[in-house]
């Protein structure tokens, strides 16, 4: 079931050690075969979902995927009819799953070096920003606008635990680093997977769309899906060591749970 891949792959992301900033390199043991296919039972579900959203808003012709792991976003695009796919991924990344499965694939350190891999229609950049340290966050963002005209990015935010997980911002951060290239949000896929078990609640919680545009949508951007507080108590349950992440981010929610966004499965 889909839930139980999604527990598999928050605990595969939750119990690791504390990453210190003098460890900010993703280790190549790290991401195996075994890693990919658990993360993929989490997330092709959810690429199945989001894919289809965004294909038929915005209609591209080509995708990048900034972050593409196995590459099973691809395969969904791919479903949807687009043609020109390609996979981007550290070094630690031989891509040949991804190109056994008919995509392009090029390896870029972006802990190094900025995002300069082609000009595209959409651009992907799913759950990866929290791996990068502080300072490359500027470049990753103008490497992605200057690689696609609309970028669909999410990125874990402030006591999302995860594996390698060096910079937690809300979404709101993001927001105006995108925001000072004209660049604006649209919340157009939260609303709609919201209550959707199909799709991990990191995609529901942080996915946003940014494009080229002077007036901002009105939006509440920072935003907790009780699927996040659902397992981080599960994560307290087990291991007791989780109960301050818990407890700081319990008082963060209570803080904004008045304006929390209403949204249900129509």
């Amino acid at each position: 079931m889909a839930w139980r891949s999604e527990a598999r792959a928050f605990r595969l992301r939750t119990f690791s050690p504390r990453v210190e900033d003098s460890a900010l390199i993703e280790p190549t043991g790290r991401y195996t075969t075994d890693y990919y296919a658990i993360m993929e039972r989490a997330g092709a579900p959810s690429a199945k979902t989001i894919a289809p959203l965004l294909v038929e808003r915005y209609r591209p012709r080509s995708v990048v995927d900034v972050g593409c792991g196995a590459g099973y976003f691809l395969d969904a695009f791919r479903n949807c009819g687009v043609t020109r796919r390609l996979g981007v991924d550290g070094p630690f990344n031989n891509g040949h799953l991804v190109r056994e499965r008919g995509h392009d694939f090029v390896a870029v350190d972006l802990q190094a070096q900025k995002l300069s891999v082609g000009r595209f229609d959409l651009a992907l950049c799913l759950e990866v920003a929290e791996h990068l340290p502080a300072e490359r966050a500027s470049a990753l963002v103008e490497g992605l606008i200057e690689t696609a005209a609309v970028v669909a990015f999410s990125a874990a935010v402030p006591r999302q635990l995860g594996e390698g997980h060096v910079h937690l911002r809300p979404q709101s951060f993001w927001a105006s680093l995108f925001a000072e290239h004209d660049f604006i949000a649209h919340d157009v896929v939260r609303p709609v997977v919201w209550s959707d078990d199909n799709v991990s609640w990191w995609y529901a919680q942080n996915l946003l769309v940014y494009s080229a545009g002077h007036r901002a949508e009105t939006m509440l951007l920072d935003v907790i899906h009780p699927r996040f507080l659902d397992a981080l108590i599960e994560l307290t349950r087990r291991n007791p060591s989780g109960r301050a992440s818990l407890m700081g981010l319990s008082a963060a929610a209570r803080k904004r749970l008045p304006s929390l966004p209403r949204w249900r499965r129509s």
